[in-house]
């Protein structure tokens, strides 16, 4: 893609229908996100940053919530592999969407997961 198609992409919107792996992949990682944080917030006690999430306030808590999120992790491969998701571009584009959410805003994704 050149730089011209990319100035209309981006700036003029004409933005891409996602492909069912995207779809499929971006609900994996709302899941987590939310998952991480709920665990977050039993353990952590440091306070709330700018975009909602908790902060660890000591190298304790950053422990434990680091463990969860790699347990967390592991199981979003492997229920990507279950469901067939082996692009590797649209995961980690899924991955980079979700990660720019607020706290609220992945509240809002996991409920409607939840409706689903």
């Amino acid at each position: 893609m050149n730089n011209k198609e990319l100035f209309k992409q981006e700036y003029l919107m004409k933005w891409y229908e996602p492909s069912e792996c995207y779809l499929r992949a971006y609900d994996l990682w709302i899941d987590y996100e939310y998952n991480c944080e709920k665990f977050d917030r039993d353990i952590c006690h440091g306070g709330v940053d700018s975009q909602g999430f908790v902060k660890p306030s000591n190298t304790h808590e950053l422990r434990l919530i680091n463990q969860n999120a790699n347990y967390l992790r592991d199981k979003v491969w492997m229920r990507a592999k279950e469901l067939g998701i082996f692009d590797f571009k649209d995961f980690n584009n899924a991955r980079r969407d979700v990660n720019k959410l607020t706290w609220e805003g992945i509240q809002r994704e996991y409920q409607r997961l939840c409706v689903q």
